[in-house]
């Protein structure tokens, strides 16, 4: 399901894997940040005959431009985890950028949320099981533009690749990061009301605890981590949201 959001005023996007282009081109040539593994009831395959729970194993990465991180080795790294579902933040990049080994790899459905910008921001994910649907966005226009959130639905699990803006720019990005936050405090309450199965993973622009970041103490002027971050901050164990924060 997608929620209804009283600050919508833009209809969310649905996506297709990019694996179809994949198979277009064999038919024309004829031929640890973030590692988690989840139990979770209902849509993946059993790990034994019989057994009613199941292993999802999910990753989160912040790449910092997804072209770098592959000349770097990153598709490598990415089929050592031997992931269910991969989640990427700050892509910068547009699909047409990319190349066929990060648009469409094989035995991956991949799912791209460019930011409108070129070389900014922007969320994907890969997945080895095609998802009932892709989500693209939170259905508000000035944040979809920016490619900040994907959601990918397995029956009655959700996982989503989320971005949220920094802020340490200067004002005027802290101020957009104090927007973001506002209106998204009212969609992770909705997502937590609906019933179904959300793992939620993404880069938060925001330190949990002081184990999260180095010299707390010098840091507390800057956004992400200064006091004023904490009023209307999506950080679930702050709001009493009911969400569990799972890992670092």
């Amino acid at each position: 399901m997608v929620l209804n959001s009283p600050k919508r005023s833009t209809p969310v996007r649905m996506a297709k894997s990019t694996n179809w282009r994949r198979k277009s081109w064999l038919a024309g040539r004829g031929g640890v940040h973030g590692v988690r593994t989840v139990r979770m009831a209902g849509y993946f395959l059993p790990i034994r005959p019989g057994k009613t729970s199941f292993s999802v194993r999910i990753v989160t990465l912040n790449v910092n431009g997804i072209r770098s991180a592959a000349s770097k080795g990153f598709l490598d790294w990415m089929k050592r985890q031997k992931a269910d579902v991969v989640c990427l933040q700050e892509i910068k990049a547009q699909e047409s950028d990319l190349p066929k080994e990060l648009l469409a790899p094989a035995k991956l459905h991949a799912f791209f949320h460019p930011a409108e910008k070129k070389g900014y921001s922007g969320v994907a994910m890969y997945a080895r099981k095609e998802p009932d649907r892709a989500v693209l966005g939170l259905g508000i226009k000035d944040i979809d533009a920016q490619g900040r959130y994907l959601q990918l639905d397995y029956g009655n699990l959700s996982v989503v690749s989320l971005y949220l803006p920094s802020g340490s720019s200067g004002e005027e990005a802290q101020a957009r990061k104090f927007s973001f936050m506002k209106r998204f405090m009212p969609k992770l309450k909705a997502m937590k009301a609906s019933g179904r199965e959300i793992i939620l993973c993404g880069d938060w622009n925001i330190a949990h605890k002081e184990i999260d970041l180095k010299n707390w103490r010098s840091n507390q002027k800057n956004s992400g981590s200064c006091p004023r971050s904490e009023p209307g901050s999506p950080r679930p164990s702050t709001r009493g949201a009911g969400w569990t924060f799972s890992g670092r």
